[in-house]
């Protein structure tokens, strides 16, 4: 079966939801949301046994990637393997984050 999702629906859930993030499909082999933070909002995830995958959907500012800092924009794209801490931060808008996980979201 295929589903299609729009990001105006899943926003609205998300902003009821009273959270930070909201995960709108989760399957054995994936598990897909999205992230939002206000500018200032602690990104508070620690690292996942999945890989994950990033897309910026709005703003602007930096992942903590380890030890680094990279910038991130709209349209970036960003892998983080399995077990490496990371974050973001340093966001000056509202950041909104397309989040997919290479299996079940599960902190390690």
């Amino acid at each position: 079966m295929s589903d299609v999702y729009h990001t105006d629906e899943i926003l609205k859930k998300l902003d009821s939801s009273g959270n930070s993030f909201y995960s709108f499909l989760s399957k054995n082999t994936m598990d897909v949301g999205i992230l939002h933070l206000m500018p200032g909002e602690k990104d508070s995830q620690g690292p996942h046994i999945n890989d994950e995958l990033y897309y910026i959907i709005s703003g602007n500012g930096l992942i903590h990637i380890e030890n680094n800092d990279v910038p991130i924009r709209r349209g970036s794209v960003i892998f983080i393997p399995a077990g490496k801490k990371h974050y973001f931060h340093g966001n000056t808008n509202e950041l909104q984050i397309l989040y997919v996980f290479a299996g079940e979201d599960k902190d390690i």
